[in-house]
């Protein structure tokens, strides 16, 4: 068995949630005499919620993004600073072969080889540090965020709520999203 592309997931995804719908408003529940089975919704309600919007259109979302922010100036910084090093180093090597200075330059050819190296292994971690950095903004933001929506599509009689950014979907009425409403909330609760 082959593996999915991300869009062939996407669209087996929407299938899938299509077929689902299909069964859950046609399907009429058996009765028992005396059950209190909760009623079933003839039509599932469906909302979405822009998830990179509320985090950019809310403090809360916006302080943790300066946060990811703050790291990624700093780590270039760093980067240009480096980069700046062996750039000084080149110029020196260029004058030196110039004169003549054999030795010297040997050194420093190993001098800028070694800083090239380390900037290679700064840029690696710096970017591992960063992807951690995204993965526990985006994690904090969630904690936030999820109480809220589930909160808001409870009041609103939504069967489902939907990421709208990974979802798959491929079309949603302005009626059928919350993220105004989850961002007025968010900034409410600070």
């Amino acid at each position: 068995m082959t593996p999915m592309s991300r869009p062939a997931q996407s669209r087996a995804g929407a299938l899938a949630l299509a077929a689902w719908l299909l069964a859950f408003s046609a399907a009429t529940p058996a009765e028992e005499p005396g059950s209190a089975a909760p009623p079933v919704q003839s039509t599932p309600r469906l909302a979405v919620v822009d998830m990179e919007e509320a985090m950019r259109g809310s403090q809360a979302g916006r302080g943790l993004l300066a946060e990811l922010e703050t790291l990624v100036k700093q780590k270039r910084e760093a980067m240009a600073a480096m980069d700046q090093e062996a750039r000084d180093i080149r110029a020196q090597a260029v004058e030196l072969a110039k004169a003549g200075d054999e030795r010297q330059l040997a050194d420093l050819q190993r001098k800028f080889n070694d800083k090239t190296s380390d900037m290679r292994r700064f840029k690696d971690e710096a970017n591992q540090d960063i992807g951690r950095k995204r993965v526990e903004v985006l994690s904090a933001f969630n904690r936030l965020v999820m109480p809220l929506i589930q909160t808001l599509g409870r009041e609103q009689g939504m069967t489902m709520v939907f990421r709208k950014d990974e979802s798959g979907l491929l079309y949603s009425d302005a009626g059928a999203d919350l993220t105004r409403q989850v961002i007025q909330r968010l900034d409410a609760a600070r």
